[in-house]
């Protein structure tokens, strides 16, 4: 098993940064946005070491339920979630991250969203495309909606 990691990144533009972590941040309205097609997360602000389920979607249609941990979580700023029940793939997580810049005296967003896992060849070679369109897609929701 080696390393896979994909790694997707897009900057929102006009989009207010605290409005940006709102929707990123509550994991509830993780379905809006992800990969994942329902999360039963219900409880304020997420720990360290919290565990829910969810379901992911599939790229054939349909979903996958897994279980989720809170491997970190640092408000405003960045959590990484590992995920539980995806077969052929060892240790696999999700991270979001927000980082804010001035730009013109105003300040813009922009988000970084990575999915790590071990994973042996054939998996990476299938793997590593299929994440990269479904962060990228992530992306694409999570602009529409902060429009």
């Amino acid at each position: 098993m080696r390393p896979l990691a994909v790694r997707e990144v897009r900057t929102l533009g006009e989009v207010d940064p605290a409005a940006a972590w709102a929707l990123l941040g509550d994991l509830a309205r993780a379905a809006a946005w992800s990969p994942v097609s329902r999360c039963s997360w219900q409880g304020d602000v997420p720990a360290r070491g919290d565990r829910f389920a969810a379901e992911l979607r599939r790229a054939w249609g349909g979903s996958t339920p897994i279980g989720c941990r809170v491997a970190a979580w640092e408000a405003g700023a960045r959590f990484r979630i590992d995920l539980e029940g995806l077969s052929r793939l060892e240790e696999p997580s999700f991270e979001v991250a927000l980082r804010t810049e001035p730009r013109a005296g105003e300040p813009r967003a922009t988000v970084s969203l990575t999915f790590r896992a071990k994973a042996g060849l054939g998996m990476r070679l299938v793997a590593r495309p299929l994440a990269a369109r479904r962060l990228r897609r992530s992306l694409r929701r999570l602009e529409r909606l902060l429009r």
